[in-house]
């Protein structure tokens, strides 16, 4: 049975990588077996400044007291104050005939070389070279069995440690796969290396910039856009600006990238050390003065030595970093943050070799290894990035289910008042509309029964006066009755309604109706009590007429007119064509009927006008459209 497969996480990417660049460097190994030819030792004549420009190899008879070196050949401040470049000489015997080309390998020249082949130039570099390999195919026609003469010139930058390693020559098919792969490891990676830092160290400012909860992390960020600076002398050819001021801005660009993860391991780990810090920038500032002044004076052995101690400063800064780090990866469980402690370890051993190596020593291996170790920074600054993103995703994830929850819940409990309100509200309705019943009653069909009652007590009425007084009771119940079903916002309609009751009684009184009711805007706020209350003063208008009046046609009128404010509204005119107001108000004006009037028609948010005269009375009852609710 195949067991389950672990997960891939930041570890395995580390040992893939590593896998990957061992694989490489043993790619990047030449075969010493015939018929590849290594050269490690030459004759030597070195090039005066004076004779910078000199194009040709010198005749033999100038190697005839040279010097034989053996390479590699390390050019040392002194030699660099005499010369500008050598001449390096070294004969090869060739088997006969070539079946193949053939190829000259240089793993290493700085700062610039050509190559010359019995007498002729067959190729070189064609800028500033420091850590770029060189591969010069050779024309069959510059080849010749048995020996051959092979020359290389070799150009050196006065402050810039300068020297050739030793090289080989063979096929070109043989010699080409260490050519690239050299070429891939220390040209191609840097600039992959260079892009990832620089691009994810302006990111990471940038997000640094919008937040200010990540201690040190801006510091790192602005390490890794200098550390970026930094590497683009690992591969650029033409530099920008003039070589000595493109030499200090790189150098600079290392130590102030130290410096700047000091800093921004104090802050991550919370540590209040100004002083401390402020000598850091000191040591800088003091070194990055010194090595532009002794550029600017130009002797190669005063710019080493203000290098090398501004060397020993950076060393000592990088010492407590190490230290720095290894207090980070201690103090936190996650294995990005105890991933500090190797990467620490590792650049810190990585900066030594190249220090070492930039100050002449025989250490091997002779490539730069700080510039590979130094771009896993922005790499592990960014898995930092991602995972602080993912932490606080999922905190965001989990706050929002919380607060999904705890809205969901609040929900629930104002659904469940406002099911009470609604409960309050119904209940508190019926009440109101059970009083209002209660006091209709009472005052009206209650009031018309105790009428009846106190008639039938007393001896010698009529049944006729018995049966009217019933008629009224019943009249009035009615009333109560129609007013608990209105038509929606139809007042035309509870007229109607109201006609067809009490229509028969009054033709036994001989009143008839002239009905002369249109249609009118709807009252939407026309709910039992507020018909009550019309229907209440309709009713005691037209009683006035049967018990006072005299008269015989009783005429009702409706139409839309607006208040003397201009508030819209309708209007209900009731006339007879009795004895007029004075009679009535002899009969009845003493009474409580005119003033309930006048008081349901405030309530209503309308009015009530009476009047009369030898031709009659008017009752006339205007309504707003806007309902009671807006009365002034």
């Amino acid at each position: 049975m195949t067991p389950p497969r672990r997960p891939a996480d930041g570890r395995d990417v580390v040992r893939g990588v590593l896998v990957a660049v061992a694989v490489a460097l043993g790619a990047c190994r030449v075969p010493s077996e015939p018929p590849v030819v290594w050269i490690d030792e030459a004759m030597r004549v070195d090039v005066p400044g004076r004779k910078e420009g000199i194009e040709a190899p010198p005749p033999e008879a100038a190697f005839a007291d040279a010097a034989r070196v053996r390479l590699p050949d390390v050019w040392p401040a002194g030699r660099r104050a005499r010369a500008r470049g050598a001449w390096y000489r070294a004969s090869v015997a060739l088997p006969a005939p070539l079946a193949v080309p053939w190829a000259v390998y240089l793993p290493r020249a700085v700062m610039r070389a050509d190559v010359w082949v019995n007498g002729a130039r067959v190729g070189g570099s064609t800028g500033r070279n420091v850590t770029r390999p060189l591969l010069v195919v050779l024309p069959a026609e510059r080849l010749r069995p048995g020996t051959n003469t092979f020359d290389v010139r070799l150009h050196v930058q006065p402050t810039y440690l300068g020297g050739l390693d030793a090289f080989a020559v063979g096929p070109e098919a043989t010699l080409r796969r260490p050519y690239e792969a050299r070429e891939f490891l220390q040209v191609t990676l840097l600039e992959v290396g260079f892009v990832l830092t620089f691009c994810l160290g302006g990111m990471c400012l940038a997000f640094a910039a919008r937040r200010n909860d990540l201690p040190g992390f801006t510091e790192s960020s602005v390490a890794c856009l200098l550390w970026g600076i930094a590497m683009l002398e690992l591969f650029v050819r033409t530099p920008p600006l003039p070589p000595l001021v493109w030499q200090w801005l790189v150098t600079a660009a290392v130590a102030a990238s130290v410096g700047a993860l000091v800093i921004g391991a104090h802050r991550f780990l919370g540590l209040g050390r100004p002083r401390l810090e402020r000598a850091v920038v000191a040591v800088w500032l003091a070194g990055a003065a010194s090595f532009a002044a002794a550029l600017a004076v130009g002797d190669p052995r005063l710019v080493e030595g203000v290098l090398a101690l501004w060397a020993f400063g950076t060393v000592a800064t990088g010492t407590y970093l190490l230290r720095l780090l290894v207090a980070i990866g201690r103090r936190n469980r996650t294995w990005s943050l105890r991933a500090t402690i190797p990467l620490g370890v590792a650049g810190f051993a990585a900066g030594i070799h190249d220090v070492a190596l930039g100050i002449g020593l025989p250490v091997a291996p002779r490539v730069l290894l700080i510039p590979y170790l130094g771009s896993l920074l922005p790499l592990w600054i960014g898995w930092r990035v991602a995972s602080r993103f993912a932490e606080a995703l999922d905190e965001s994830t989990a706050l929002n289910r919380d607060l999904e929850r705890r809205v969901a819940e609040r929900g629930d409990e104002i659904a469940r008042g406002y099911e009470r309100i609604r409960r309050l509200e119904r209940d508190r309705a019926v009440q109101d509309e059970r009083e209002r019943l209660m006091r209709d009653i009472h005052d009206g069909f209650g009031g018309q029964l105790t009428s009846v009652l106190a008639l039938v007590e007393r001896s010698g009425v009529a049944g006729e006066e018995v049966a009217e007084a019933l008629r009224d009771a019943l009249d009035d119940m009615r009333l109560v009755v129609s007013s608990l079903d209105p038509p929606d916002a139809d007042l035309v309609g509870l007229l109607a309604n109201w006609r067809t009751r009490i229509e028969r009684r009054l033709g036994r009184h001989g009143l008839r109706f002239d009905w002369r009711v249109t249609d009118l805007p709807p009252l939407p706020w026309l709910g039992p009590r507020e018909a009550m209350h019309v229907l209440r003063i309709f009713q005691e208008a037209v009683s006035n007429v049967v018990q006072h009046a005299g008269a015989t046609t009783i005429t009702v009128r409706t139409g839309a007119d607006a208040s003397s404010d201009g508030r819209p509204g309708v209007f209900i005119e009731v006339r007879d064509d009795g004895r007029g107001l004075a009679t009535a108000a002899g009969n009845g004006r003493g009474g409580a009927g005119l003033p309930n009037m006048t008081r349901r028609a405030v309530e209503l948010g309308g009015r009530v006008v009476v009047d009369g005269g030898p031709g009659g009375t008017l009752v006339v009852l205007w309504l707003p459209l806007d309902g009671p609710t807006c009365a002034a």
